[in-house]
């Protein structure tokens, strides 16, 4: 009988832990281009100026983690930012160098630094800022990412990054092309030149 006993015990406490273990779920991130969506992302001239655009550890590592019922689900969305954060400078002004803190990368004109303020299930906020040289302020303007899934499950999040991602940048997109700081800086700077 005892034995009976012990073997039930065992196997409660082997339940018991199996079920308060959890997994580790990472969300893959589709790869998604601003170069895809020529119509969103067309721009007729380039803004004249040498940006360095600033991209740190925060942006480059920025993620959404959820724990639920002892699993947790992680999806990185840095890289993505990342990618796109630089398309995104690129399509809009004249030459990009890419660096990691404000610092001089040959002739700049000026910082453009992204940095994520929130990632949520179907929301990603970035705040853009445009600094001189002397990193006073240009402008400044934070961007409302969503997606259209209020109800989805972290597992299928995946699939909704790239209507994310495509709202973040395309109200960014719009919001520094018809910046008029950054068009009246712009002039400034080449008229000096």
């Amino acid at each position: 009988m005892t034995r009976w006993i012990n073997g039930l015990f065992g196997i409660a406490l082997a339940c018991a832990i199996l079920t308060m273990t959890g997994c580790t779920h990472v969300v893959k991130v589709p790869d998604y281009s601003l170069q895809n969506q020529p119509a969103v992302f067309a721009v007729d001239k380039k803004i004249d100026l040498n940006i360095a655009l600033v991209q740190n550890d925060a942006l480059r590592k920025a993620k959404w983690e959820m724990t639920m019922q002892g699993d947790t689900f992680i999806m990185e969305v840095g890289p993505q930012l990342t990618k796109n954060s630089n398309e995104l400078a690129s399509l809009l002004f004249k030459n990009v160098a890419v660096t990691d803190i404000p610092k001089s990368v040959g002739r700049i004109d000026a910082y453009l630094t992204p940095r994520v303020v929130a990632v949520e299930r179907t929301m990603i906020i970035l705040e853009w800022k445009l600094q001189d040289p002397n990193q006073n302020l240009i402008w400044i303007d934070t961007m409302k990412g969503e997606s259209s899934a209020p109800g989805a499950r972290p597992k299928e999040e995946g699939t909704n990054r790239s209507p994310l991602l495509e709202d973040l940048f395309r109200k960014s997109f719009q919001a520094m092309k018809s910046s008029p700081e950054i068009e009246n800086y712009a002039a400034s700077v080449n008229k000096n030149k």
